[in-house]
């Protein structure tokens, strides 16, 4: 058996020498992955891919001639169309139930919020505000005790069930973003530090940073003079509603 596996990996792209001797795949990275690296696999029957938002192309493993074992997890609502997950028979059906429901309230909130003929701008601002009002952050996440970082790790584990739930941290915005983004035709991709995750969408040609979970605090911050400062009066609402949300520092 011929084996590749990728864990964590700063590398967007890679070419597979010899495909159609590649059996199993198993990949686990904030990195971009386009799938259709994998369209010459012929040979490939298992594939696993784990906490990873940043898939492209996922209409490849259905046509996989002899993928036989899949494996998912609840990062790939972000990146999954209901038509490839309904075509993917490889895939346990308990797992295929759970990510179709959650493809399908993806699929609703991403049409009630705004039209897939609006400009990027005005896509990315729809989304900032629903995911703004829809999630609150759990502050009892945050800290060094085990109860927190118990509690921050099952957030990272589940970030799409827990963004639905209303409630999370830094990776259940960001992942919502992307899954929102995804779906209303954004170029865009999730960043990752050692603590924190974020934001990019391609607009006039480059990549901007956004950055809702800092975004949706008691207190808007704004850059004023090259110099940070905080506005204790107004929350992010009224930079938005006045139309002068480019002055968020995280925006």
């Amino acid at each position: 058996t011929t084996s590749l596996r990728i864990y964590g990996t700063l590398f967007d792209s890679f070419n597979i020498k010899n495909p159609s001797n590649l059996n199993f795949f198993s990949y686990s990275s904030f990195s971009i992955l386009d799938l259709n690296c994998l369209s010459n696999c012929t040979n490939l029957f298992n594939v696993n891919i784990s906490v990873s938002p940043n898939i492209k192309n996922s209409h490849i493993l259905a046509s996989l001639p002899h993928l036989t074992v899949l494996k998912l997890d609840d990062y790939a609502p972000i990146w999954l169309d209901k038509e490839t997950l309904n075509s993917l028979n490889c895939l346990d059906e308990e797992t295929k139930t759970s990510l179709l429901l959650e493809i399908d309230e993806l699929d609703k909130i991403a049409s009630s919020i705004i039209s897939k003929s609006a400009s990027d701008t005005e896509k990315i601002r729809a989304i900032t505000l629903n995911i703004s009002n829809r999630l609150e952050y759990d502050l009892n996440a945050n800290g060094t005790e085990e109860e927190a970082i118990n509690l921050a790790i099952g957030y990272n584990m589940t970030p799409i069930v827990d963004a639905l739930k209303g409630k999370g941290v830094c990776i259940n915005y960001a992942c919502l973003f992307t899954a929102l983004a995804n779906r209303l035709g954004l170029d865009n991709y999730q960043d990752i530090s050692t603590n924190h995750t974020w934001n990019l969408v391609k607009t006039n040609g480059a990549y901007k940073g956004y950055d809702i979970t800092n975004i949706d605090l008691p207190y808007a911050v704004l850059e004023s003079n090259n110099e940070i400062y905080f506005n204790l009066e107004s929350d992010y609402t009224t930079f938005f509603n006045t139309n002068q949300e480019e002055q968020l520092y995280f925006y």
